[in-house]
């Protein structure tokens, strides 16, 4: 049974065999996510699991009228499970927490007395890290921001749909000011660092394909991918206080 048949049969019966057949198909996906997020780690199953529910709470909750992908809507469902079991497990140690507001600050002093963009060896020896402990902050951090990006800059998505349990007027309102904040600062990115997102985020290319869009390899594709996460970042601080 093709795709948009088997979910007109589950919308329509809400049946559970239908569902789970969605749910099968999109397993795949929900393994991707989980290795982004958090790699080989111990409890990656456990983490499979939380974000197999998270798929499921997106077949559940896809409206079939919006012109959205569903695979960028579970995504986002999937990702927001595993945050918040992470949080709940206390899974950011306060430790990471300090070490990222430390990378933070030297990547900022470094490019004022460098006059560029240091590179990650750089802000490693400033920050006093070894390269592995660096590595494993700025994963989580790069995670958190994509996660985060991808919800504002997600078309037609509301994670908060009027008549869930989810839904209060006031996360609405807040929720849509830092779309519009995003919105601006994208707007003030480079040409070049707007096409990227647009590739990225909308046309959901991955990093070799946006290099080869754009004649660039996939690892500067990367850099610049870091770089528009922190200059959005910094940014949206400034502008919200």
């Amino acid at each position: 049974m093709e795709e948009k048949k088997l979910w007109e049969k589950y919308k329509k019966t809400s049946k559970k065999e239908y569902r789970n057949k969605i749910v099968e198909a999109y397993l795949p996906l929900v393994r991707k996510i989980v290795y982004m997020m958090i790699g080989n780690h111990y409890l990656k199953e456990e983490f499979y699991s939380v974000g197999v529910i998270g798929l499921i709470d997106a077949v559940d909750k896809f409206d079939l009228s919006k012109d959205v992908q569903f695979d960028t809507y579970a995504s986002i469902r999937i990702r927001g499970s595993i945050k918040d079991f992470m949080r709940k497990q206390d899974w950011v140690s306060r430790n990471i927490r300090e070490k990222e507001k430390l990378i933070l600050e030297k990547r900022k002093e470094l490019r004022k007395e460098l006059d560029r963009e240091p590179d990650d060896i750089e802000i490693a020896e400033a920050a006093k890290l070894s390269l592995n402990e660096y590595a494993k902050v700025v994963h989580y951090v790069e995670n958190s921001n994509m996660a985060s990006f991808e919800n504002a800059v997600s078309k037609g998505i509301s994670p908060m749909e009027r008549g869930s349990d989810e839904y209060n007027p006031e996360k609405v309102l807040e929720k849509k000011e830092m779309e519009k904040i995003l919105a601006q600062e994208i707007a003030k990115l480079s040409q070049r660092k707007q096409q990227i997102v647009a590739l990225y985020y909308k046309e959901e290319l991955n990093l070799k394909e946006i290099g080869e869009v754009l004649d660039i390899s996939e690892s500067r594709v990367s850099q610049i991918m870091k770089e528009i996460n922190n200059e959005l970042r910094e940014n949206i601080e400034i502008a919200i206080g």
